[in-house]
């Protein structure tokens, strides 16, 4: 594949917590393109090599919003808070443009991790976790969002999701009440985003992913810490044999990369 650079935007990246990638923005193609070196000297060669054709390079620390996440990595797909508590609630479609985030029992509290939300699950949690030993506490509370497209709220290539306790088959995800279908429901979750509630209280949310309460130092004292291989480290540095290592790879492929902290207050 060959790419013409002029008036493209790249980007350093991280690819599995290390800083070996770049993504290069294309304005003409509408689309960018991510590039993992799999070492940090080759990388720096090429943003070098990219600086002096007068390419735009723009480095990690440059830009805060472009290191928020990438589309291009499953495990560091920029995420949105989940931002409405009630979907059980009898409200109709027209009740939740009027009302419905004027009720403070509909719209999650944002100044908590998602695992801290129902406080009597979590109470149990944190029980559970003084019973195993420090080393295997790991588990902890990791999401995922999606407010631009409806298919994940469908099975239509029936795939089989196992079976509920009751003996009923999963499938497709069961809408609220005040979503007759999966694009009025992306619609209503986007509208709730945007509303004045959330818009006064984004700042907590954004303490907890991306602000001061998002190290890993200082996360367990918010409870809102994340499996340990999520964080920064040196894969290389801290596994003895190519094994190990492996199993790290899968392990932060699967749950994902903790994001940058971006805001220290």
């Amino acid at each position: 594949m060959r790419l013409r650079l002029a008036g493209c935007k790249v980007f350093s990246r991280r690819y599995i917590l290390r800083h070996t990638a770049m993504e290069v923005f294309h304005p003409l193609r509408h689309r960018s393109y991510f590039f993992n070196l799999f070492f940090r000297e080759p990388l720096q060669a090429l943003l070098g090599d990219l600086r002096s054709a007068e390419v735009e390079v723009i480095e990690r620390r440059a830009d805060e919003f472009a290191r928020a996440g990438t589309t291009n990595d499953l495990a560091q797909y920029p995420v949105f808070p989940w931002v409405i508590a009630n979907y059980n609630g009898q409200n109709n479609f027209r009740e939740l443009d009027k009302e419905f985030c004027r009720q403070s029992q509909n719209m999650r509290e944002l100044s908590l991790p998602t695992g801290k939300l129902n406080p009597e699950k979590f109470n149990k949690l944190k029980a559970r976790l003084k019973e195993v030993d420090a080393s295997d506490r790991e588990i902890r509370f990791l999401y995922g969002t999606i407010y631009s497209n409806p298919t994940f709220l469908r099975n239509r290539n029936r795939i089989d999701l196992g079976r509920k306790q009751k003996g009923e088959d999963v499938d497709a995800v069961v809408l609220p009440v005040w979503a007759r279908t999966p694009e009025e429901f992306i619609f209503k979750m986007r509208e709730v985003l945007e509303s004045n509630f959330v818009s006064e209280q984004l700042h907590q949310w954004i303490d907890l992913i991306f602000g001061y309460k998002s190290p890993i130092d200082v996360a367990e004292e918010h409870d809102n810490l994340y499996h340990y291989q999520c964080y920064e480290h040196d894969l290389f540095q801290d596994y003895e044999t190519e094994n190990e290592m492996r199993i790290a790879q899968i392990a932060i492929s699967e749950f994902g990369q903790v994001a940058e902290q971006l805001f220290t207050h």
